[in-house]
């Protein structure tokens, strides 16, 4: 049950972010803006998606999303679950009538589907952090709403530039390790899945003034043993458990299953955290809030002064 649940948060963390190229996601979303935003049935199947178009006014536009879709206020009772991010109904979908959808490229069945018909399909993901800004622009287009993704867009890259500000002074950059899901609650850790230098969370690191300790190209998470974990050296360690409530450990526990590595800097100088916001999977217009807390942990005591 344990590698469960571990597998839940490496799902749920690593699928929100895979996307598309910048070219690809810019002409879908160009070409399947629609002409009416007054009379919009919109189907959403990523939490990110969705979260970005409840925040420029289209909640109750909604006509169909996936059971990670949140987003205050929403009343998911009154609003059709068509399943998860992956494993959703494609007959439920269906069944939404929506005239605008947002998916991504590896919903290949849904888009056949639904390119069939007169709906206006619109492939969109977020693979890296730049995408974000990008994106919040692109469905904004989509749905009729440029003016409201501009000052999204604003907000995000002001509170980015915030972050940058409070850090730059910062004379070394951390080596951090983004751990993405293990064996919790055990000395034997199996496979470690981190962020590589390809994943959303590169950029963020950027933002903060710390790099990324993994360093090797093209790999977005890649899953190393603890004796890799113990030859990169981390200076300070952060667990992503977005689904930390269905995990059958404490935040001590998952810190003290570190110290069959003692000589880790992170372990070593007690530099491990616990980010277990929901939030931190989901890349979307208030990502720069993950950034600030990212950066507080990263450099203690900043968000202090």
């Amino acid at each position: 049950m344990k590698n469960i649940k571990i597998l839940m948060v490496l799902i749920i963390v690593c699928l929100m972010f895979i996307g598309c190229s910048e070219k690809e996601i810019s002409d879908k979303a160009i070409s399947c803006s629609v002409s009416n935003k007054s009379n919009l049935r919109i189907l959403s199947l990523a939490p990110n998606i969705t979260s970005m178009i409840c925040a420029m006014g289209h909640k109750n536009d909604l006509v169909g999303v996936t059971r990670f879709c949140v987003y205050p206020d929403m009343d998911k009772d009154k609003i059709p679950n068509v399943g998860g991010y992956l494993d959703f109904s494609l007959e439920e979908a269906m069944r939404t009538n929506p005239n605008i959808v947002f998916l991504s490229k590896n919903h290949t069945s849904a888009k056949e589907a639904f390119e069939s018909t007169d709906v206006k399909v619109c492939v969109v993901g977020i693979t890296t952090f730049e995408d974000i800004p990008k994106t919040i622009v692109d469905i904004g287009n989509a749905i009729g709403e440029p003016l409201k993704a501009e000052e999204l867009l604003k907000t995000f890259n002001n509170s980015c530039t915030k972050i940058k500000e409070k850090t730059n002074h910062m004379y070394e950059k951390p080596k951090v390790l983004i751990c993405l899901g293990r064996d919790y609650g055990t000395d034997q850790m199996g496979r470690i899945y981190i962020a590589g230098n390809t994943s959303i969370y590169e950029g963020a690191l950027e933002v903060c003034n710390a790099k990324n300790v993994f360093t090797d190209k093209g790999i977005e998470n890649p899953a190393l043993t603890l004796e890799g974990i113990m030859e990169l050296n981390p200076d300070v360690i952060i667990e992503i458990t977005p689904n930390y409530d269905e995990l059958s450990v404490s935040v001590g526990q998952i810190i003290k299953d570190w110290n069959v590595a003692p000589k880790i800097n992170a372990v070593k100088n007690k530099r491990i955290y616990v980010l277990s916001d929901r939030e931190a999977s989901v890349p979307d217009q208030d990502f720069y809030k993950i950034v600030d807390k990212l950066a507080g942990l990263i450099h203690k005591g900043i968000n202090n002064n």
